[in-house]
């Protein structure tokens, strides 16, 4: 968890870099080279001077910041792994002289889970990601969200829905910045797995959430189980994640929920990375965060 106070001290930049995500994505593919470019050698030279694993690195390969103009240069740099970091220790990429205010931990589905310490600067193009992303979408604050974590046989039974935390308005507004997903008042996570599906189904029936997030292909059996007892409820937004979203779950959650369905490219390493908008045309990339490169020939 981070310190008292750390995620509220942590976003104080927030205002400024949520004006200038509004403004970066909507850059020409000239001006948006020319972003990452700079952005590249900022974090080339920080991560030089400060992050002792990639000064070590950089220097038994005789490589300085200047020797990075842009991004085909990244290749000169070994692949980060996740062998490589459970094997160093967490200083070794802890940036020296960044204060930790967030801490997240890989799922562990493809190998022992991995934890990510946030610094502030993070944390503030996480939470202005998402807000662009709530823009683009048209999801509003006051909104109720539930996250359906698939936590496979893990969960046995009844999963229980998360329920607001009390305290004062500032330390409630320090959290809802921090969540993992929803920037809504009425964000909730409820644990779906094999053997609660129709628990759950009745939850959410209960709690009545204008948004839901989740792999479609529990998104569709949940549609299944409530038409059963519930055929009139509804969910205006849908966001699916972590699995292929064809076209014909996306026609199906449409119908049985008579929402509109936005597919989402993330992980928890990075948070998000790409996003459908109203005009359902294919997944914006965040190419003026994030430097993205194809790897399969076709």
């Amino acid at each position: 968890m981070p310190p008292r106070g750390g995620v509220s001290s942590a976003l104080a930049g927030l205002p400024l870099e949520y004006l200038s995500a509004l403004r970066s994505y909507r850059f020409p593919p000239v001006e948006l080279r020319r972003l990452q470019e700079k952005k590249l050698r900022i974090l080339v030279e920080h991560a030089f001077n400060r992050v002792p694993y990639y000064h070590t690195i950089m220097r038994d390969r005789g490589l300085m910041p200047n020797d990075f103009k842009d991004a085909d240069d990244l290749r000169r740099l070994p692949l980060l792994t996740k062998q490589v970091i459970l094997t160093g220790g967490p200083q070794d990429f802890i940036a020296r002289g960044v204060r930790v205010v967030d801490v997240r931990t890989t799922s562990g589905t493809t190998g022992p889970p991995v934890a990510f310490r946030r610094g502030p600067g993070t944390l503030e193009r996480i939470v202005a990601l998402r807000l662009r992303r709530m823009t683009m979408t048209g999801v509003r604050l006051w909104e109720k969200a539930v996250y359906l974590p698939y936590y496979g046989s893990d969960v046995s039974g009844i999963a229980r829905l998360s329920g607001p935390r009390p305290g004062k308005a500032v330390a409630r507004l320090s959290r809802l910045l921090a969540r993992p997903r929803d920037l809504v008042t009425g964000y909730r996570v409820l644990p779906i797995g094999p053997g609660n599906v129709e628990a759950i189904s009745r939850m959410l029936v209960r709690y009545r959430p204008s948004i839901l997030r989740a792999r479609p292909s529990y998104l569709r059996r949940i549609a299944r189980v409530v038409k059963g007892f519930a055929p009139s409820f509804q969910a205006s937004t849908i966001f699916t994640e972590g699995e292929v979203l064809t076209r014909g779950t996306r026609a199906d959650l449409e119908a049985s929920f008579n929402a509109q369905v936005f597919d989402e490219y993330g992980s928890t390493e990075h948070s998000g990375l790409g996003n459908e908008c109203r005009h359902h045309n294919g997944i914006h990339l965040n190419v003026d965060y994030f430097i993205f490169e194809f790897l399969a020939r076709d």
